[in-house]
């Protein structure tokens, strides 16, 4: 098969008669003929609801080719449903498990003129480069190049002697996988933000706070002229009396019983939450991915300030006088990914689901969905320990895989920064 762009025709052309040449002088003798086929002269038109047509071409010609020759001048070519390159690339990539796949692009050191004063010209060209740097990174192979249809044929004829030793080396075998096949699970996972929150400062910044607010009650007891009281006045309200020994004994115990409450209201605020990123070489479809943590527990993700979870001593009567204390939530990003979590037990389940994962030059990201998190109060557990399954409609099976997230030993960091942004 001789694949290419549209601008190729040349190329093509000196290919074919390359082909021919190689038959005629080699064929009898080698006991190997080369059928030339390009999609231009030797597919049939067929109507077919549904089916794109870089798909009757892979089941006219591509699936049935030995070799694929590809090359590309200064176009890449069209994607295709199936591959985010081109029908060339995809036709390449049918055959690559054959070994017999042939990548050819012009040698041109600079950009022609022409394609520099056409934007889409210019944009094909960049998209083409773009393609040619996979190989430099060691993700395509080998490609050739050529600086002339003399020296392509050349380079062609060098590649038709390799084929048909590996040809006649191979007669009995059983062909070559479709191109429709079911492409290989081609999907890389990873966590950001991976630590499990355990702020074991929580009691000791519990214990600080209850003395701030006794210590800021009690010097307001000793100066009953306070601009609190004068305010107080001046708008017709009854000032307050200072708190009984009583009352801040009652208050101080019943904040320090709320102090597992407080531990994860803290760690939905400052904690780092789970988000995953998830990056495919193929298209996925209706991609699903499971995540199971084991032994942790699960919060929602909030931007609550030390103001939105704390109760003071003392609340005043209006927000506006002297302490303003209020909610600051706010609404998170839009999230690309269809994302929950849900607790099972003493475990967390999160799953991601995206209709359609196609090639992407960055990594397709969730927003945050779940912090994870251990009380302060449990020690001795250094990680946890996950797993993940991922499915999709169109790849056979499942791919699994597992591993560990540790867990804080300080949260001290986190915790100053979360408490800078209160007012």
């Amino acid at each position: 098969m001789i694949s290419g762009p549209g601008d190729t025709t040349e190329e093509v052309r000196a290919v074919e008669e390359t082909i021919n040449k190689w038959n005629r002088d080699h064929a009898e003798g080698e006991r190997v003929v080369f059928i030339p086929q390009h999609y231009l002269t030797d597919t049939v038109p067929v109507l077919s609801k549904g089916v794109d047509g870089q798909t009757i071409i892979n089941e006219q010609i591509t699936d049935k080719a030995d070799v694929v020759i590809a090359l590309f001048k200064y176009r890449l070519g069209t994607p295709t449903p199936r591959n985010d390159y081109s029908g060339t690339v995809e036709e390449a990539e049918a055959r690559s498990d054959t070994g017999n796949v042939h990548v050819y692009f012009w040698d041109g050191e600079s950009v022609p003129t022409g394609i520099l004063r056409d934007s889409r010209k210019l944009k094909d060209w960049t998209e083409l480069g773009e393609y040619r740097a996979t190989f430099h990174a060691n993700e395509s192979g080998l490609y050739s190049s050529y600086s002339s249809v003399e020296s392509l044929s050349q380079s062609v004829e060098r590649a038709l002697w390799l084929d048909a030793r590996k040809l006649k080396g191979s007669r009995g075998a059983s062909s070559p996988a479709s191109a429709q096949s079911a492409p290989a699970f081609d999907l890389e996972v990873s966590l950001e933000g991976e630590l499990v929150w355990r702020a074991p400062e929580v009691p000791e910044l519990i214990e600080t706070l209850i003395k701030k607010d006794i210590d800021k009650e009690r010097e307001w007891a000793q100066n009953r002229n306070s601009a609190e009281e004068a305010i107080a006045r001046a708008m017709g309200r009854r000032p307050r009396s200072p708190k009984q020994n009583s009352e801040i004994e009652l208050w101080t115990a019943e904040t320090r019983a709320k102090m597992g409450s407080l531990d994860e209201k803290i760690a939905a605020a400052a904690g780092v939450p789970i988000a995953v990123s998830l990056a495919t070489s193929r298209i996925l479809k209706d991609l699903e991915v499971e995540f199971v943590f084991y032994g942790v527990r699960g919060l929602d993700p909030t931007e609550e300030k030390l103001s939105d979870i704390w109760e003071p001593l003392h609340v005043p009567e209006s927000p506006d006088i002297l302490f303003p204390f209020g909610s600051s939530f706010h609404n998170p990003p839009y999230n690309p990914l269809d994302s929950w979590w849900e607790a099972d037990e003493d475990d967390v389940i999160l799953t991601v689901r995206v209709d359609e994962l196609r090639k992407q030059r960055k990594y397709y990201e969730s927003d945050p969905v779940v912090v994870l998190m251990l009380p302060f109060t449990e020690t001795g557990v250094n990680q946890i320990r996950y797993t993940w399954r991922a499915s999709a409609t169109n790849v056979d099976g499942e791919l699994t895989a597992e591993g560990y997230i540790p867990v804080m030993k300080s949260a001290i960091e986190s915790l100053r920064e979360w408490y800078s942004q209160t007012d």
